[in-house]
C-alpha cells in the first residue's frame, strides 16, 4: 500500500467516525449528498480519491471544520509537488 491509499484510509476512517458520533445513518447521509450509500461507503473505506468539492460538502454537512476530516492521530502529512509534473508525493 502506498502513502497515498494510507492517506485515502485515514480520510476515509475519520469521515466514518465522525458519522459514527453524529449517529447518522449511510443512506441518509449519501442521500443528504446526492450520492448512493455504495458510493458514500467507498468514500468511507478510502477506496475513492476524493476532490476538494466533495471534502467540502461532507465537512459542511457535518458542521465540522475541513480540517478535522484530514487530522491523523498520530501522523503529520507534507504534500509535495514534483516540478509541475501533475505529480505528487505525501510524506509522513
Amino acid at each position: 500500500m502506498n502513502n497515498k491509499d494510507e492517506f485515502l484510509k485515514k480520510v476515509g476512517e475519520n469521515i466514518k467516525n465522525i458519522r459514527n458520533e453524529k449517529g447518522f445513518e449511510i443512506k441518509k447521509v449519501a442521500a443528504d449528498l446526492g450520492i448512493s450509500p455504495q458510493a458514500y461507503g467507498k468514500i468511507e473505506n478510502g477506496k475513492v480519491d476524493l476532490n476538494i468539492t466533495r471534502l467540502y460538502e461532507i465537512s459542511h454537512y457535518y458542521q465540522i471544520e475541513f480540517n478535522k476530516l484530514l487530522q491523523s492521530t498520530s501522523e503529520i502529512y507534507n504534500y509535495t509537488s514534483h516540478h509541475n509534473s501533475g505529480g505528487y508525493s505525501i510524506k509522513k
